[in-house]
């Protein structure tokens, strides 16, 4: 009996944890489609928000451009634009050949950018309504380094091999233009010693920086310069004297040829067959060289002059007096003000010409001088109050200039 009796109640109580576990199977089988349920029942997502289109649009401002011209092609406010950025630049001064650049975001234009220089930027942009600019500057970490060469065939080649760019050794050119005629006379063996700061971004060489100081050996003949930054901020070059490199004229004023005549009082004349001075200097180039301001000074004669072609005449201070024959674009006008190593013409081969080639002549109170030997004078000095300073600079620059060699780069 008990042993029946047991049977029954483990048949009972297996019976009721089968029951239990189906009751549970069944629970969750209802809770997952529940939650099937719940997720095919929601709502789909939004629409993303459309992106409104955004494009950059490019203008370069061309010979009789000016700021009104521009701005309003692109359905902008003059007025508006320019006195936002008056305080950083006068946007009245925009150069031929500079770009602008503008933001369209969607049909409205929200940011114009002027370039300043090779690391900075005019950005005037539209913030709640109004025009607002800030100058955008360019950060690199500097390296500095010593960079030498040797002349061997011509000076842009050494320059190029020692890792100068055309910018660069422009820029070096015309530290030593005023006492070396880069035309006429280099020769092999002449040497440039620079120490000059190596610009990186993010760990990557961008370029080269303005040199700090140059020494170039010209045959028998050695040249410093140092740069100095004053207390108001101007940045010029001196000798180790502490006199501006910059002269009161250039030596020459073309930046790069070659001289086909020098000056000489009783040359044979190609054309008229018979002995007549030359009082000047020829230059030959190719047509459409540009042609440069010796120095400061007033056009004084800017038309044809018989066999001279087109000619321009400056008068320049302390008794000078520059001229320049055969060209064929004149870019002055007679009482003009025209400054140090700006473009006044284009060489040519008007008048009596041979070929293309620009006659420069020079006077000092009212006679002919030979151009390429007249001892030409200096300008600017270091400021007295600042001599102390310059000099310190200049000992340092002096003595890391001392570890260089020719042959290192």
């Amino acid at each position: 009996m008990n042993k029946k009796y047991l049977i029954i109640v483990s048949s009972f109580f297996f019976t009721m944890i089968f029951v239990f576990s189906l009751m549970s199977w069944a629970s969750s089988l209802m809770a997952v489609e529940r939650v099937e349920e719940e997720v095919t029942t929601a709502p789909p997502p939004p629409p993303p928000i459309p992106q409104i289109p955004e494009k950059t649009l490019t203008y370069t401002v061309k010979k009789g451009d000016v700021l009104g011209k521009i701005l309003p092609q692109f359905d902008l406010n003059t007025h508006e634009i320019h006195t936002a950025a008056k305080d950083i630049f006068d946007l009245a001064n925009i150069r031929i050949g500079k770009q602008f650049e503008f933001l369209q975001v969607g049909d409205e234009i929200t940011e114009v950018r002027y370039a300043l220089g090779i690391d900075e930027t005019l950005i005037v942009e539209k913030k709640e309504g109004a025009w607002v600019a800030r100058k955008q500057v360019i950060r690199y970490d500097n390296k500095q380094s010593l960079k030498s060469f040797s002349v061997e065939s011509s000076f842009w080649k050494a320059a190029s091999d020692a890792g100068l760019q055309a910018r660069d050794i422009s820029s070096l050119v015309q530290l030593f233009e005023y006492d070396v005629d880069f035309n006429t006379e280099i020769r092999a063996g002449d040497k440039a010693t620079l120490l000059i700061e190596e610009l990186y971004k993010d760990g990557q060489f961008v370029r080269l920086a303005a040199p700090l100081a140059v020494r170039f050996q010209n045959q028998k003949r050695s040249f410093t310069a140092i740069r100095f930054k004053d207390k108001e901020g101007r940045v010029l070059y001196y000798d180790e004297k502490g006199v501006s490199r910059k002269g009161a004229f250039l030596r020459s004023p073309l930046a790069f040829s070659r001289v086909t005549s020098s000056f000489n009082p009783k040359r044979f004349h190609p054309i008229l067959k018979k002995p007549r001075p030359h009082n000047g200097t020829d230059f030959g180039a190719p047509t459409g060289t540009p042609v440069r301001a010796a120095a400061d000074g007033k056009v004084v004669f800017a038309s044809t002059n018989r066999g001279h072609g087109k000619f321009v005449k400056i008068k320049h201070s302390q008794g000078y007096q520059t001229s320049y024959s055969h060209l064929s674009k004149i870019h002055v006008r007679r009482g003009d003000r025209v400054r140090q190593g700006e473009t006044i013409g284009k060489v040519g081969t008007t008048g009596l010409s041979t070929g293309p080639h620009l006659h420069y002549q020079m006077w000092k109170n009212g006679k002919f001088v030979d151009a390429m030997k007249e001892k030409l004078p200096k300008t600017q000095k270091v400021p007295r109050a600042e001599m102390a300073n310059f000099k310190s600079i200049r000992d340092r620059y002096l003595q890391e200039l001392q570890g260089a060699s020719p042959e290192s780069n």
